[in-house]
């Protein structure tokens, strides 16, 4: 007897998000078929009938290029984000280990005297989580354990803990520098395809004027502008169409 529980769908694949939103690549795209649709003949004059000039779909063809550089730019931003923060954690760990090291000698020392431990940022539960402040803290904490003679905190250590903060605070510049730098390049990615469907739907809305799909032999030509054809083009406030 043939098995009738039925076959299950296939799993589409996961793709896991990229440095670049898919909805900003589609934009992109579709404003570059926009523009190429523009540059039929068929669009020539009724796109000029609209006020649309003859440079208007040129410079969305422009506009779509410089944007593609500045992904591409953004994609390399993002990877250097990712291995910056990716270092300054590396370099965190063994300043936090040298630190506690300190506390805890600073504890054995200072037994009972709350404001001497309060010095060392002992019993802060947040110690560490501020990276605005650690470096100054970190600072404070190992100038006083050099004054402090601390029991068992030798040269060597103190030394070694001095390394870690040296190295902790380039990897942090590193990647407030990488952060700020993926920031901008983030900032004006958006900026350029709000800009590009901006201008693509001004052609479009021409050309749906220009074009009414209430006729039927303007379909071809809609359908080289992405508009509908049996329908009206409406993208509404904001829409990505």
């Amino acid at each position: 007897m043939a098995d009738s529980t039925p076959t299950p769908a296939p799993k589409k694949p996961h793709h896991p998000a990229g440095p670049l939103k898919q909805r900003s690549l589609d934009d992109i795209k579709r404003a570059e078929d926009v523009a190429e649709g523009a540059l039929n003949a068929v669009w020539a004059a009724a796109l000029a009938d609209e006020g649309i000039p003859a440079t208007a779909a040129p410079d969305l063809i422009l506009k779509c290029s410089a944007a593609r550089t500045v992904g591409g730019q953004l994609v390399t931003a993002t990877q250097i984000k990712e291995s910056a923060t990716q270092t300054e954690l590396s370099a965190f760990k063994p300043l936090m280990v040298a630190l506690r090291g300190i506390q805890d000698r600073a504890k054995r020392k200072f037994a009972g005297d709350a404001a001497n431990q309060k010095a060392y940022f002992i019993g802060l539960e947040t110690f560490g989580d501020n990276r605005t402040t650690l470096e100054q803290d970190a600072q404070t904490i190992i100038d006083r354990a050099t004054a402090d003679n601390l029991p068992g905190m030798t040269p060597a250590k103190l030394a070694d803990a001095t390394t870690a903060l040296g190295l902790w605070k380039t990897a942090d510049a590193a990647q407030t520098a990488a952060v700020t730098a993926h920031a901008a390049l983030l900032n004006q990615f958006d900026t350029q395809v709000a800009t590009i469907n901006g201008a693509r739907r001004e052609i479009q809305i021409a050309g749906n004027t220009a074009k009414p799909y209430t006729d039927p032999a303007n379909a071809a030509a809609r359908r080289l502008l992405k508009l509908p054809p049996t329908t009206p083009y409406n993208p509404g406030l904001g829409a990505s169409v």
